[in-house]
């Protein structure tokens, strides 16, 4: 539990830090080609894939999940796929989009 929140103060730190980029537009391709296929068009999620609603959520903690399944700290498989090609400025990015949306 600690190590939890010991990330998510470092993530929150990261996002707050002035060279902390992300780029809303290429955060919203990347989530049209890859995660809406289980997420849903607005990120509204899907009960028959059993995915989350993303859309709304704080850029932080969108950040620091997706950097737990490529760390291997969060288990699932098609996550663990998907953002094993993502680099860390992509999910930024993401993050960033999934937060404007409402």
């Amino acid at each position: 539990m600690l190590n939890k929140i010991v990330l998510t103060v470092a993530v929150s730190a990261l996002i707050s830090f002035p060279g902390y980029s992300q780029d809303v537009a290429k955060g919203e391709k990347l989530y049209m080609g890859e995660c809406k296929i289980c997420h849903g068009p607005k990120a509204e999620g899907m009960e028959r894939k059993k995915s989350p609603k993303l859309a709304g959520q704080h850029a932080w903690y969108t950040l620091s999940q997706l950097m737990n399944f490529k760390k291997g700290d969060r288990k699932n498989a098609t996550m663990q796929g998907t953002v094993s090609a993502f680099t860390e400025q992509e999910f930024k990015d993401v993050s960033a989009y999934l937060e404007t949306l409402k």
